[in-house]
């Protein structure tokens, strides 16, 4: 098969030695009091591989493992390591390969041994042992999982490698999270992840959330706004399904799942952001019942200066012509300028439509515009909360609060 496979993934992997003091910070001198001390020796060749300026003697540094290995002959970690020593002298591949079994066979899951061996095994097309590898680092080294997330879109694009793949981390807590997040790190491994995801959704998996948002940014960062928009719609449960349309979670129903093509929490000094449920209010020529449930999205201001331009939500608009409804309220709002909502090409930031939100006096207030949306160069669209170009003086305070209780973009005439 001929999976490639940089050899770099890890030439000394620096693996925690013991707490010790002497055997951490001087080692040659913890291994002068105790000469069986394997931690010290063991730190000992690492720092030498990991001074960048002075290239270690590498007969020296397999001697000091050769003599731990006397004093201690099951301990794993000193055959990986010297297995390491070997790689790096280009010593003959069954040498140096014999040495990582063996500290295997002593310890199954040393993390220098389990990492050499694995590169090994995806390099020579060996995807069933690469797997078993790959399961067990996950298990036992997750914080050294990123090591090798490079090799996995090689691993992966082989189809029995997939399927196996697919079965082993299937059943694994946070296994398939952290599986396609991995894979959709690189441009090999994306549309590999796409797919990955939709199979596990299919097959009910749990807790994808997360990737899913990973994996639809990275397709709108790839140039695949499509791609990542109906893949997002693929990948909705049945309570989001009820609230999609060209505006997702128009009404703030649902909390927001984190992803670009749902509502984002602005993030500003000087202002706090919640979806938050309500009691209260009427809208402007309508009586409305002060028991009626609501929620919005609440944006207060701390009578400080504020400069806002926050995308609000992505959304996905044929070039065609809309009607454009805001629902909103404020409370002692107060500010140099009033706050705008904007319509926008996410590709290239021109502005389709801009609609100021002026004091309601906490009346909740209908706005509807038609816009038309461009027929080509705007793929996505993005809604922004602004203030435009306000100083920020301390002159130009923002207080009060303004609630946004429903947005839609609807079909001109529907």
């Amino acid at each position: 098969m001929g999976l490639l496979v940089s050899l770099t993934v890890l030439p000394i992997v620096l693996v925690n030695a013991s707490s010790h003091f002497y055997s951490s910070n001087v080692p040659d001198l913890a291994i002068g009091i105790n000469p069986s001390n394997p931690d010290a020796r063991i730190r000992l060749v690492e720092l030498a591989f990991a001074d960048e300026k002075n290239r270690p003697n590498i007969d020296e540094q397999r001697s000091i493992v050769k003599t731990g290995i006397r004093f201690e002959p099951n301990d794993a970690r000193l055959y990986s390591l010297l297995g390491t020593i070997e790689e790096l002298a280009g010593e003959d591949t069954n040498t140096v390969q014999s040495l990582y079994i063996h500290a295997l066979t002593l310890d199954p899951t040393d993390l220098r041994a389990l990492l050499r061996r694995y590169v090994y095994n995806v390099s020579n097309g060996r995807i069933q042992a690469a797997l078993d590898q790959a399961e067990l680092i996950f298990r036992a080294w997750p914080q050294s999982w990123d090591l090798i997330e490079a090799s996995l879109p090689a691993l992966l694009a082989d189809e029995a490698g997939y399927q196996q793949a697919y079965e082993r981390f299937l059943t694994l807590s946070g296994g398939p999270r952290s599986m396609l997040i991995s894979l959709s790190k690189s441009n090999a491994g994306l549309a590999i992840a796409k797919r990955l995801l939709i199979d596990w959704h299919n097959k009910g998996v749990e807790d994808l959330r997360p990737a899913i948002n990973v994996i639809t940014s990275r397709l709108v960062q790839a140039g695949q706004p499509l791609q990542a928009f109906l893949l997002f719609g693929l990948t909705l449960n049945s309570s989001e399904t009820s609230e999609a349309g060209f505006v997702f979670n128009p009404g703030f129903a649902l909390d927001p799942n984190g992803n670009l093509f749902d509502w984002s929490l602005p993030r500003v000094p000087g202002i706090s952001a919640q979806v938050v449920n309500t009691r209260s209010g009427s809208e402007t020529g309508k009586s409305e019942s002060p028991s009626v449930l609501r929620r919005h999205l609440e944006i207060k201001f701390q009578n400080t200066p504020v400069r806002i331009a926050s995308i609000l939500q992505t959304v996905r608009l044929p070039g065609s012509n809309f009607t454009w409804s805001i629902t909103y309220s404020t409370d002692q709002f107060g500010g140099p300028k009033p706050l705008q909502l904007q319509l926008k090409c996410r590709n290239n930031g021109r502005v389709i439509e801009t609609v100021d939100l002026t004091a309601s006096d906490d009346a909740i207030r209908t706005i509807e515009v038609d816009v038309s949306i461009p027929a080509s160069d705007c793929d996505l669209q993005q809604i922004v909360l602004t203030n435009g170009k306000v100083a920020a003086s301390w002159q130009n305070r923002y207080s009060g609060s303004i609630a946004l209780h429903a947005l839609r973009l609807q079909p001109s005439g529907s």
